[in-house]
């Protein structure tokens, strides 16, 4: 009797566990088709309600600004886009990405949109890093541009001579 009621939770549990995840990963394909749908037909607005703030911010801000530069009839022949999620995988309870397809009438390509879990919604996470560079050195520094006579010839050192021969 005890084996069987242990065989009952058992699968009871496995079954729960299945639909969970299966729910999970709907979810993770729902987010994902929406804003990959809705940016691929250039409807921003509307995107944003499947982006993380981060993601607003920068990805879709800039998004807009080339909205602006490249005019409507590029994006009337750039449109409707066409998208089919390939895969989607959670990696851990709030990280996911999802592999889709986008066809337009003037691109056809694969790419990754990473997911992140916030407050029980996945959504799209996708910002657009700052590049951090090094500040350039002042031109009056003598030492920089004694460095830079030198790169700017390199030919004329002995040790570059000597390679030449």
């Amino acid at each position: 009797m005890k084996f069987f009621l242990f065989r009952i939770v058992t699968l009871a549990s496995g079954a729960l566990l299945l639909a969970s995840c299966t729910n999970e990963e709907k979810n993770i394909r729902e987010s994902a088709y929406n804003y990959a749908l809705l940016t691929s037909n250039y409807q921003i607005d509307s995107a944003a309600l499947f982006a993380t703030e981060e993601t607003k911010t920068t990805t879709l801000v800039m998004a807009r600004n080339i909205m602006q530069a490249v005019g409507k009839e590029y994006i009337e022949s750039d449109t409707p886009a066409n998208i089919k999620i390939l895969s989607v995988d959670a990696t851990s309870d709030t990280d996911a990405y999802a592999v889709y397809h986008k066809t337009t009438p003037r691109k056809n390509f694969i790419d990754t949109l990473n997911l992140k879990k916030r407050d029980g919604v996945w959504l799209v996470h996708c910002p657009i890093q700052k590049v951090k560079r090094p500040t350039a050195p002042e031109y009056h520094d003598s030492s920089y541009n004694q460095n830079f006579k030198r790169l700017k010839n390199p030919i004329h050192s002995k040790s570059a001579k000597q390679n030449l021969k």
